[in-house]
């Protein structure tokens, strides 16, 4: 009895197992946007007019936040929505649902951004950005999420995450700092071990430093503690 083994050409012509995408970032960033746009909001709330240098903190961080939560919905509209909606077109409904949140967020932020108003005056709004973004998010978690670990492959994914560091430009080194000050400190260490050691000593002596004093400075000395 003789064994046929598959040949290259069979091989290249079986069909690559689906890997799901690797989320790990994606939903990093919403918890960021959840904590920060909600800290925000507390901060807007309680700053006084007298407070020139915590008010400049806090609108720079804001703008830096809105940047980042625009990025992400785009990204979301152009090239995630799309490719689940093409695969499943059952998503429809709560497709639209996520891009008509995405509308009322923009203009939330738009009226949030204005630094035309004073930032006190802009505290109802923050509260109402934060409510509706973290309604969005939870839904967007719960319904979306596993549509896209069940459509998108790894390496598809991977591609965006590539376009983000891409298109980063001179919010890399805040993102970065940021997202590591979210980390919890195992999860922390072992992220800052994947790093360049160039961009270690960056962050351990210049964005690390400057991170804490900014954080002190927006949300006092306890939010900065564990940084």
């Amino acid at each position: 009895m003789s064994t046929t083994h598959p040949t290259p050409d069979d091989r290249a012509q079986q069909p690559s197992r689906f890997e799901p995408p690797d989320l790990t970032g994606w939903l990093g960033a919403h918890d960021i946007m959840r904590t920060q746009f909600s800290m925000l909001a507390d901060a807007a709330g309680d700053v006084s007019t007298s407070e020139t240098d915590r008010i400049a903190a806090l609108e720079d961080h804001l703008a830096f936040m809105t940047r980042r939560l625009e990025w992400h919905h785009h990204h979301e509209d152009d090239d995630v929505w799309p490719t689940l909606r093409s695969a499943d077109p059952s998503l429809t409904d709560l497709l639209e649902d996520m891009e008509q949140d995405h509308g009322r967020l923009e203009h939330l932020l738009a009226v949030t951004a204005d630094r035309g108003v004073a930032l006190h005056n802009r505290a109802p709004a923050l509260r109402d950005l934060r409510r509706e973004l973290a309604a969005h998010l939870d839904r967007e978690e719960a319904e979306v999420v596993p549509a896209i670990r069940r459509i998108i492959p790894a390496s598809a994914w991977a591609l965006g995450d590539e376009r983000f560091q891409a298109e980063l430009g001179a919010d890399r080194a805040i993102t970065l700092t940021w997202i590591i000050g979210h980390l919890p400190p195992p999860a922390r260490a072992e992220f800052l071990a994947t790093l360049p050691p160039a961009v270690r000593g960056l962050y351990r002596t210049v964005w690390r430093p400057d991170h804490i004093r900014q954080v002190r400075l927006m949300y006092g000395a306890d939010a900065a503690r564990s940084l």
